[in-house]
């Protein structure tokens, strides 16, 4: 009588296939954590390095006050609506100004969207024609030891120059009218000092007679 064995190998098969398939998974599995841990500084890292308020100071055309009204995102920046109140670096002839910022999404080191009714001191700069605040700039919500290093630097500084534009005398002309009212009204009163004078000529006349 004869006996059927199976073969050793065919034990071992389903274990050798389980083995294979986790190495087969491990590898995305790898790669995918290693692409999650690299982006996630990447989003989230900002490194600015130390305040430097006079560096700050130096790299900005324009150092004021302002306190931020509105804020809007427009295309990839936010836009606030400032009203400026004390400048002390730079020519600004406006007391509104926009002053945009990036999002913390573009750069994470942006300013992102100020908020409203928080008075700034603004290190801006001049993109085009865009008055900018860039991350790292030294902008920032104007505490007080702030506002002294800047005063320390530029003194007390002054508002606005608001631009009047041209001031234009305005004269008018004298209508054709103006003399004959000037007659018809001092008429009378020559009338009567010619009156006078005759009478005093009379006067010396008859006096001389008699």
């Amino acid at each position: 009588m004869s006996r059927s064995l199976t073969p050793a190998p065919a034990l071992r098969r389903p274990a050798a296939l389980l083995a294979l398939l986790l190495v087969l998974l491990a590898v995305p599995l790898a790669t995918l954590a290693g692409l999650v841990g690299a982006a996630a500084p990447a989003s989230a890292a900002c490194s600015c390095g130390p305040t430097d308020t006079e560096a700050d100071a130096r790299a900005a055309r324009y150092v004021f006050t302002g306190t931020v009204e509105e804020a809007d995102s427009r295309g990839r920046s936010w836009v606030q609506d400032v009203a400026v109140e004390v400048v002390y670096k730079g020519t600004l002839t406006e007391s509104a100004l926009e002053v945009a910022t990036d999002p913390r999404s573009e750069d994470p080191c942006g300013l992102g969207r100020l908020t409203p009714g928080t008075e700034y001191v603004f290190f801006a700069r001049l993109d085009g024609d865009q008055v900018t605040a860039p991350g790292c700039g030294g902008t920032a919500p104007a505490r007080a030891a702030l506002v002294r290093a800047v005063q320390g630097m530029y003194g007390e500084g002054s508002p606005p120059t608001i631009d009047q534009g041209e001031v234009e005398a305005v004269i008018e002309p004298v209508g054709a009218d103006a003399p004959a009212d000037f007659t018809r009204t001092a008429a009378p009163g020559l009338a009567m000092v010619l009156v006078g004078l005759l009478g005093l000529v009379l006067a010396r006349w008859a006096g001389r007679r008699a």
